[in-house]
């Protein structure tokens, strides 16, 4: 109604949804895709194998490069392997004189991404490694994605700089859907792994396994190697392998071809102590302490740990058998292990004299135990030198004999290092027959010497 108060009609169409269709097939991927005619519009329609328009329009004006043409319409190479580009001015008009004007462009070429010039790396089947970090780059009129270990999809932009360890995959591509891929592995860590035979489980840096079976697992895309070994501070140069069996603090330093190290350590205790010190594992704390004297009685022992904001530690000389139990403060996973402490030493003697005495009986020793360590050391003219070593391994265990004659110092040592002295002397004794033989030999000297007085004492009386 107007301002007269007459009543006026019009009709007015409006339609939300474009009657052209924008569909696009490329060589990455055969089945078509629908494209925003919006973004034609503004940014071009582009593809690097087909362009598809349709339309549902009764009426409409459909030109190509100004020439009216019928819709659908496919523009596209004329051959797969064909590198090029042509482009195209695009105007459709529907019965409503909706207009819609935009470029079309069928671009088929090599995009291209590469590694800035301060990553550097090696490669390993196939895959370049590097420490550094990463930053890429890549042509105009493209735009980068990417995953880490395969993960979600990621926006790259020019410039960024990753720093989080794991195989990255970008995917560079361009409007026209070319599409050039890079995968580089960025390792600022030797991967590896210590394993518990026994229970498979993975040890953690600076954890106690009551357990002789240690092994070393390198995984498999890694070119880690032991570069140096410890044993309770002490360097092991003739270490080979990969598996840890004796008692003792062990120490590892790895390396591997890109310049990374790692330093890895754990305790092996299967025998008594005499004495042991320890300290958790960064962010783990003991839960639990328990003591045993030896009555079969546990008693708990917390009172006597010491605990910072990360750690716990302790230091036991006590006699007793210890149980430890950890926990992580991140995961509240626990690990147990135990221990026990034995600072007496061997009581032992000998059989055949007494410490100290010299002697010509032939000289054992009594007293030792399953663990012990029997070391015979003989005196000689510059010092002594070992010449018997025994240890006990069963009640059946035969124990050395010393039957040589010489000044002698034999060493017991308990499985827990304490260690008795015992000395004494051998006076050396001649065996049975060497006394026959030497009897023997001074009848005859002495027959011999009778017949020679004899003799003389003839010739005098017949002079």
């Amino acid at each position: 109604r107007n301002r007269y108060g007459t009543v006026v009609t019009k009709e007015i169409h409006y339609r939300s949804t474009p009657t052209l269709k924008l569909e696009r097939t490329t060589r990455s991927k055969s089945e078509a895709e629908i494209y925003n005619i919006d973004y034609a519009t503004s940014l071009g329609f582009w593809s690097n194998n087909t362009l598809i328009f349709s339309t549902d329009a009764k009426t409409y004006v459909f030109t190509v490069n100004g020439n009216v043409t019928e819709c659908p319409r496919i523009l596209a190479f004329d051959n797969a392997g064909d590198f090029g580009s042509s482009e195209y001015d695009i105007k459709y008009i529907d019965e409503y004189g909706f207009e819609y004007s935009f470029k079309a462009y069928l671009i088929r070429k090599n995009v291209t991404a590469d590694l800035s010039a301060d990553v550097q790396g090696i490669e390993i089947d196939g895959v370049l490694n590097t420490k550094n970090d990463i930053s890429i780059i890549f042509g105009e009129n493209t735009y980068a994605t990417y995953t880490i270990n395969n993960g979600e999809s990621l926006t790259y932009r020019s410039g960024d700089v990753l720093k989080k360890d794991g195989i990255y995959r970008f995917t560079v591509s361009d409007y026209a859907g070319n599409i050039s891929t890079l995968i580089v592995r960025k390792d600022t860590m030797v991967d590896f792994a210590f394993i518990e035979s026994n229970t498979s489980s993975v040890i953690q840096s600076g954890a106690v396994v009551n357990s002789s079976k240690v092994s070393l697992n390198i995984l498999n895309k890694d070119s880690a190697y032991i570069e140096k070994v410890l044993r309770d501070g002490v360097i092991q140069t003739d270490f080979v392998g990969t598996k840890f069996a004796e008692d003792g603090k062990w120490e590892i330093i790895l390396s591997d071809k890109l310049g990374n190290k790692a330093y890895f350590c754990f305790y092996i205790l299967t025998r008594m102590q005499n004495g042991f010190s320890y300290t958790t594992p960064y962010e783990y704390h003991i839960a639990e302490m328990w003591y045993d004297s030896g009555d079969g009685v546990r008693v708990s022992y917390m009172n006597f740990i010491n605990h910072t904001d990360y750690t716990s530690s302790f230091n036991f000389t006590e006699n007793g058998k210890y149980t430890v139990v950890m926990a992580s403060a991140v995961t509240g996973k626990t690990s147990a292990f135990e221990f026990t402490v034995n600072t007496l030493a061997p009581e032992v003697s000998l059989v055949g004299c007494n410490v100290g005495e010299t002697t010509i009986k032939d000289v054992s020793i009594t007293g030792c135990k399953v663990g012990d360590t029997i070391k015979i050391y003989k005196a000689t003219d510059t010092g002594e030198k070992l010449v018997q070593e025994v240890e006990v391994s069963s009640n059946a265990t035969k124990m050395p004999t010393v039957i040589e004659g010489g000044k002698y110092r034999i060493v017991v040592e308990s499985e827990a290092g304490v260690a008795t002295e015992l000395t004494f002397v051998r006076k050396h004794v001649m065996n049975t027959a060497g006394s026959i033989f030497i009897m023997v030999m001074i009848a005859i000297a002495v027959i011999g010497l009778f017949a020679g007085l004899i003799y003389r004492n003839k010739s005098k009386t017949d002079n």
